[in-house]
């Protein structure tokens, strides 16, 4: 990612100012703005982080402690979202690139650490921490969902899933950070069993002129794919990992699904629905990548492709609890081009179009289908897909010649001419 910000503004009615950015390392009139802030303010305020970005499905996170012991050392900061989700932040002020390799590979060992553990271990770490300027929680499922209506016994499986799996979100936060990628890659590869996610993050700070307020701009400068997953073989006995390709996202196009951590627990989800019913799904986003409908992962799975001109189309989305909506395709272009898609794609998979508020859906019994009762019928998706998109395509060439015909246009105009 090579995307450079300019300097933010403060305006206030006509008047302008720029901010000036604070170099971490220095100090000033709020003292040290050092290593040891940077963490200080990533557990007071974990909402700087980019973490819906890197991993959308991983949502609300809370910090639970900073220094959590680990037998490798302490980890900066520990954050878990109420689905269980862990996510551990080395945070570093960047002096020379043999320092960020360094750390780099501190985060990885601190992260193969935690997966020595299981949830009761992790707990007692976890409540050994500083906790900075909160209460020390009793337990951990206290300090992730204290007044949330969350099962603790569906807390404490997810949470064990997860180290059991080796499933993290792994953050290095510091300021100034310069992505070396293929350097990352190459530290990254001998952790191949782990299914985690890694992501470089800038936090660049700013002061307000005349008040003590800060602005914080979080950038996420790169980020790991997990292409292939790392390969446990078995021979005589012996149990080794083969390297699996971790790459940064930018070389992954757009079309082809990004193996996140969100992506591969819903397909989980959906194979606890019914065995197998992850693998049908896999096999009908393979089919639509063809036609450049990408998989975006956010509370559910959402079925989007981008058109040569205008806003994404989303061509239905897929619930974690295995129900199919299609009215989103109403949303973008229009409801007479959706009503044509949604009946069609009715019709292929044996159900009934429906409309509510004037937008066309597919149901089944007044409610979205779900996917384990149309699942063999998945494959006739996609040829409904791609006459959609035809007829899209159609529409907005029309549209554009119309346009170009108009008077006034840099087309010709059908006006007459004077005399």
């Amino acid at each position: 990612m090579s995307t450079a910000y300019g300097t933010p503004l403060k305006i206030s009615g006509k008047i302008s100012a720029p901010l000036e950015r604070i170099a971490l390392g220095s100090s000033g009139s709020s003292g040290a703005f050092d290593e040891a802030w940077l963490q200080r303010l990533v557990d007071r305020h974990p909402e700087c982080l980019p973490i819906s970005e890197i991993e959308p499905g991983f949502t609300r996170p809370v910090s639970v402690c900073m220094e959590l012991p680990t037998r490798h050392g302490p980890i900066d900061n520990f954050l878990v979202t109420p689905d269980g989700d862990l996510v551990i932040v080395e945070t570093k002020l960047w002096r020379n690139p043999e320092a960020r390799r360094k750390v780099i590979a501190q985060a990885l060992d601190y992260a193969s650490c935690l997966f020595e553990m299981d949830y009761a271990e992790l707990e007692r770490a976890a409540l050994a921490g500083d906790s900075g300027d909160r209460e020390r929680p009793k337990s951990l499922f206290d300090a992730v969902v204290s007044g949330e209506e969350i099962d603790e016994s569906a807390f404490i499986d997810a949470v064990n899933a997860n180290l059991s799996r080796g499933r993290i979100l792994i953050l290095v936060v510091g300021d100034g950070i310069r992505s070396e990628t293929q350097r990352i890659v190459g530290s990254l590869q001998s952790h191949a069993g782990f299914h985690f996610t890694f992501g470089l993050v800038e936090l660049a700070v700013f002061e307000s002129p005349g008040t003590d307020d800060l602005i914080v701009q979080p950038r996420t400068l790169a980020r790991t794919v997990m292409v292939e997953r790392g390969i446990v073989v078995i021979d005589d006995k012996r149990v080794a990992v083969q390297a699996g390709a971790l790459l940064d996202e930018n070389s992954v196009p757009r079309s082809q699904a990004r193996k996140t951590i969100t992506a591969e627990r819903f397909l989980e989800c959906m194979d606890e629905i019914q065995t197998g019913l992850a693998a049908k799904i896999a096999a009908l986003l393979a089919d639509l990548q063809s036609l450049d409908v990408y998989p975006e992962y956010k509370g559910s799975l959402n079925l989007k492709w981008d058109p040569p001109e205008g806003n994404s189309v989303n061509m239905g989305y897929i619930t974690k609890g295995g129900q199919l909506w299609t009215e989103p395709s109403n949303w973008t272009v229009g409801r007479e081009l959706a009503r044509t898609y949604n009946e069609e794609l009715a019709a292929a998979l044996g159900l009934v179009l429906g409309q509510t508020n004037g937008d066309w859906w597919v149901q089944s019994d007044g409610h979205g289908p779900r996917l384990e009762e149309i699942a063999d019928k998945l494959s006739l998706w996609p040829p409904v897909v791609a006459r959609f998109q035809a007829q899209i395509r159609s529409k907005q060439r029309a549209t554009e010649s119309q346009l170009t015909d108009e008077p006034g246009s840099d087309g010709v105009s059908s006006a007459p001419e004077k005399t």
